[in-house]
Formats: structure tokens, C-alpha cells, sequence
């Protein structure tokens, strides 16, 4: 099984939703009939159906907001995928939750009494996120999430987002550059790469949307992010070789070390305040210091819900610990 050799550069510890994205992506890059071996079939079938759901639950709600002249909102993160790769193979793909992109504060409120009035509750300390039956919707104010690291909204403001905006079969996207930019800063800088999914979902856009580097160098400058764009492409390297094109017109590897040593910890996710870190200049960095060490109480009961204040910090200052050892 030689594609198990991609997701084996990844982690040694995967399962068989990340295989079946490590299958997907061989089949299509050495060009291979996909075929699915008995021991994810299972997997395979029930990502299908409840991803069948998903999308006839989209075209409910965008339908709820043609009628109540609503904006309908923006399909995100592996909710735009499934139509931009994994149309004819919708196993292959896990979905957790439905992200949709708002506009403003006032479309927030304006979707949140429709889901509502749709059944939806609001069933976490989240206030972004809903829920009904299996399903759960989060809404996206800001493409790059602040709530949690204040000083994010800084070094990562994609400030002109809403014109990258395109329409496809009746719902809406971010054009594939932004998506592309945006599937890779959201792995790097909320999840530091611990999703193999999104990183192949990452480079499915340079390998089928056939994305010109030098396009989106030209939007990384314009929103100053590209030392962070070059450091997620070294990442992307050491698991898909990327394109001569991208290696020499990105100026790669930068900063291979670090991504080596990201690449190499089991637990990758505590990571993300290291690459934060790294990205923020000096007040920037000052602010996401004191974002880490005194957080505010609603962070702490969002992060640690079942603990009282002193383990609450006692388990927030081992995440950090464990980012940087």
C-alpha cells in the first residue's frame, strides 16, 4: 500500500478518515483508478451519507435565506472542499460540522434566529456555534478566529476577503487563491498541521486547481503574510512535494527546522502557540504573551469547562509548556 507512505511522513498515529484522504490524493497524483480496500469501506459509507446530509441541509438553509431575503452565507473550510474535490467521492472526506462565512455581526444575528427558527440550538460555550441532531454549524465572523489569541487579528488580517467571493452552482466561495491561503494559515496558526485532511485539501488546490505561485505571492505581500505562507509551503513539502515552480518562486524551504520539529511531535496541536509566536513582531508578540499567560476567565472556561480556576490554569500553562519542549 505505497500511499500509506504519504500519510506516514505525517504521523505514525492516523485513522482511517486520514487514510482515506492519504488514498484519495495517491489515486489522483500517480493517476490510479481509486479504489476503496475493504477495511474502509465502513468509513468510506458513513462519511458518505452524513455528507449527503450536509449538503442537503445547506441547500435548505440557503434556500430559508432566498426567501427571508437574507445573504446567504459562504461555504468554508471542509464544507467547500467536498464540492471543489470530493464531489464524485464524498466518502473520501470527514466532516465534523458545516463553517459557514458571514458577512458581518448583523448577518450573525440574522442567521442565528434563522437556524434557530430551523431547530438549531446553541449547545456549547461557543457562541458561534450551533447544533441539531448530528449536525453542527459554526459561523465565521472573521476568517482568521481571534477569540482566543487577540493579537492573530494583527499579523493576520485578510482585510478584503469579501472580494473573493465567487459563486458556483447556486452556493457561494472564496475564490480558490484565498481558499487555498486561507485552508493553509487556518492548519498552521489554530491547529499548527495536526489535521492530515486540511493539509491535503491544501495541496489538492495546487495539484488539480493548477494555482500560479506567483498569484498568490501577490496576495500574501498585499496582506503582509508571506514569510507565513512560506513556512506552511516548507511544511507542505516535507509531506507533498511541491511543484519547482512553488520552491523557487516562494524561496523554499524557510524555516525547514522548525517545521521539522513540528512535523515530529506527536501531539502537534499545543505547537500553535510557538508559530504564533514566531510570526508576531515585537508588540505583537508582547500581546500574544499576555494573551497566554493571564487569560481572561471566559477563555479558560471555554478551553476547561468541567474545572475550577486553579486547574484551569495549571492545564493552560502545561499546553504551553508542551508547544515549546
Amino acid at each position: 500500500m505505497e500511499y500509506l507512505s504519504i500519510i506516514n511522513k505525517f504521523s505514525k498515529n492516523y485513522n482511517y478518515s486520514d487514510e482515506l484522504s492519504a488514498l484519495f490524493v495517491y489515486s489522483l497524483t500517480n493517476n490510479q483508478e481509486l479504489i476503496i480496500p475493504q477495511r474502509l469501506k465502513k468509513i468510506y459509507k458513513q462519511n458518505f451519507i452524513k455528507n449527503m446530509h450536509i449538503i442537503s441541509e445547506l441547500k435548505k438553509i440557503y434556500k430559508i435565506c432566498e426567501n427571508m431575503n437574507i445573504r446567504q452565507p459562504i461555504l468554508l473550510k471542509g464544507t467547500s472542499y467536498i464540492f471543489k474535490f470530493y464531489n464524485d467521492n464524498l466518502g473520501c472526506r470527514n466532516l465534523n460540522d458545516i463553517d459557514l462565512l458571514i458577512y458581518d455581526k448583523e448577518h450573525y444575528f440574522q442567521l442565528c434566529e434563522l437556524l434557530k427558527s430551523n431547530g438549531y440550538i446553541f449547545s456549547s460555550d461557543y457562541p458561534e456555534t450551533l447544533t441539531k441532531n448530528n449536525i453542527k454549524i459554526d459561523l465565521h465572523i472573521e476568517l482568521i478566529n481571534s477569540a482566543r489569541i487577540a493579537a492573530r487579528r494583527e499579523f493576520v488580517n485578510i482585510s478584503d476577503w469579501q472580494k473573493h467571493i465567487i459563486k458556483i452552482n447556486d452556493f457561494y466561495f472564496l475564490d480558490d487563491n484565498l481558499d487555498f491561503l486561507y485552508s493553509l494559515l487556518h492548519s498552521a496558526i489554530h491547529h499548527s498541521f495536526s489535521e492530515f485532511k486540511w493539509l491535503t485539501d491544501a495541496y489538492l488546490f495546487i495539484f488539480l486547481k493548477k494555482l500560479a505561485p506567483q498569484n498568490l505571492k501577490k496576495i500574501a505581500e498585499i496582506n503582509n503574510i508571506l514569510d507565513l505562507l512560506r513556512f506552511c509551503l516548507t511544511y507542505l513539502n516535507l509531506i507533498f512535494e511541491l511543484p519547482q515552480e512553488y520552491q523557487d518562486t516562494f524561496n523554499l524551504p524557510y524555516k525547514k527546522n522548525v517545521c521539522k520539529y513540528i512535523l515530529k511531535k506527536t501531539n502537534k496541536k499545543n505547537c500553535q502557540y510557538l508559530i504564533n509566536f514566531l510570526f508576531a513582531n515585537n508588540l505583537q508578540k508582547i500581546r500574544i504573551l499576555m494573551n497566554l499567560l493571564f487569560p481572561n476567565k471566559t477563555i479558560l472556561n471555554l478551553k476547561y469547562p468541567q474545572k475550577n480556576i486553579l486547574a484551569q490554569y495549571i492545564q493552560h500553562y502545561k499546553e504551553i509548556i508542551k508547544s515549546v519542549i
